[in-house]
């Protein structure tokens, strides 16, 4: 039989909880407050495992986690909510054995309990964990929280390898609790990659997915998302931009790759597209990462803008996989004057493809007509003034240049570094470039120097 200290300072909630528990044939000590618990855990036999919510007076939850792991270690388990995101990460670090988001049914603490003691109890427990591969989670930014009074999905926070929910559809999120988090460093929370979609409102045309003829080999689109991930994405990275920014910008990237994966007709585009011109997929993977990073140093935060930017990176050049490789692999000093006119076509051609995939957001398209204008009227198809650029054109033309000259493809099989690059782009394309947007892009590939 089990032997379980319960310490919850709710006295209907605790004794509610201790009951249930008993049901299951095992002795509960119950306790009304960490202090309390820590004099209990003292003179009693040992207790097999303790369950114990985090905010109670004179003795927190995570006080008491510190101190049982000091000098009377065993299994604890904590009971928090999404008020608590902090102190949950805090007792993650201090060693807690699990956590149970409120409210919760009492088959989840069950199932924890046996997962935790499952040696004395002589067989194997089912994991409790809650994260068991199948779910995938999606980082959001916690700005997206601001302007909602209630939550409109689950919500989790990231500790170690797994997931908590912390916070549940519906549940009341005061606005100064947010920004407080943000105060203390908190960035992120995560959803579920359905809710991830509804989001940034990319809802999938599920008549036209469950078509056969549309249906994308299961291996070969599996092997197409870790080569992008592992292989054309790490491309991007370029040594001297800061790691972690970079990483970040990758997730997100490989976020926006699961969502499109889902759909057949974009994936197989995708794949079209990179066995047309690999040179020309992985030179579109890494515009999108360069974007996503120069928008966040601009201060972008809303996880739908950032995924429809990401979005325009990935299919910019899209209209370049109906125009014949060789010109695309030839430098463009090198092209005749006709050839030219034929590689800019791309503009008009990649508006026209991604206008009948539905799913394909407007921003999308639109820079994939744009991302060719300039601030000085000079720009392709259609000269646009400043004031008639797209915002997310203006990026995605910045990142485009910068990626051009600063990573190798056959166009430049010899890059420039990121100071030579952005030197480079400053000497010929400086007055061409929105200028907060060219800083931005100064500030993530030379963090360190002073151009």
């Amino acid at each position: 039989m089990l032997n379980l200290l319960l310490v919850e300072d709710d006295e209907f909630f605790r004794q509610a909880l201790a009951d249930s528990l008993r049901e299951q044939g095992w002795k509960v000590t119950a306790s009304p407050d960490g202090r309390t618990a820590k004099e209990q855990i003292k003179v009693s036999q040992p207790f097999d495992a303790i369950i114990s919510d985090i905010q109670m007076p004179h003795f927190t939850g995570v006080e008491l986690l510190e101190w049982v792991k000091q000098n009377k270690p065993m299994p604890f388990v904590l009971m928090t909510g999404f008020a608590l995101i902090m102190e949950t990460k805090k007792a993650h670090e201090l060693g807690a054995d699990d956590f149970l988001s409120k409210p919760f049914e009492i088959e989840e603490l069950v199932k924890i309990i046996k997962n935790l003691c499952a040696k004395k109890l002589g067989r194997e427990a089912a994991n409790a964990a809650d994260n068991d591969g199948r779910d995938v989670y999606c980082k959001v930014s916690l700005e997206d929280f601001v302007a909602s009074k209630t939550l409109n999905f689950d919500v989790y926070v990231m500790l170690g390898v797994r997931y908590l929910k912390i916070g549940r559809r519906g549940d009341v999120i005061p606005v100064e609790r947010i920004k407080n988090y943000a105060d203390k460093g908190l960035k992120h929370l995560f959803v579920k990659k359905e809710d991830f979609r509804n989001l940034v409102s990319f809802n999938l045309d599920v008549a036209r997915v469950i078509t056969k003829s549309n249906n994308v080999d299961p291996v070969k689109k599996a092997n197409f998302m870790r080569y992008t991930g592992e292989v054309v994405l790490e491309k991007a990275f370029i040594a001297g931009m800061d790691r972690e920014s970079f990483d970040e910008a990758k997730s997100f990237l490989s976020t926006s790759m699961e969502i499109l994966a889902d759909d057949p007709l974009v994936t197989n585009l995708l794949l079209n597209f990179n066995e047309y011109a690999d040179f020309v997929y992985a030179h579109s993977m890494c515009v999108s990462v360069y974007s996503i990073l120069i928008a966040r140093k601009m201060a972008w935060t809303s996880t739908a803008n950032l995924f429809k930017l990401s979005l325009a990176g990935i299919f910019h050049d899209i209209g370049k996989k109906e125009i014949e490789r060789e010109l695309l692999e030839r430098p463009r000093a090198l092209l005749t004057h006709a050839e030219r006119k034929i590689i800019e076509s791309h503009a008009a051609r990649g508006r026209e493809i991604l206008m009948t995939i539905k799913q394909i957001p407007e921003e999308a398209v639109e820079v994939a007509y744009q991302h060719h204008e300039n601030t000085i009227n000079t720009g392709y198809p259609r000269g646009l003034g400043k004031a008639e650029i797209h915002p997310y054109a203006n990026i995605v033309h910045v990142a485009n240049l910068f990626a051009e000259f600063a990573v190798k493809s056959p166009t430049h099989p010899n890059p420039m570094t990121p100071e030579k690059a952005v030197a480079h782009m400053q000497v010929h394309y400086g007055e061409s470039m929105a200028p907060q947007v060219f800083a931005a892009l100064i500030a993530v590939a030379c963090p360190n120097k002073h151009l």
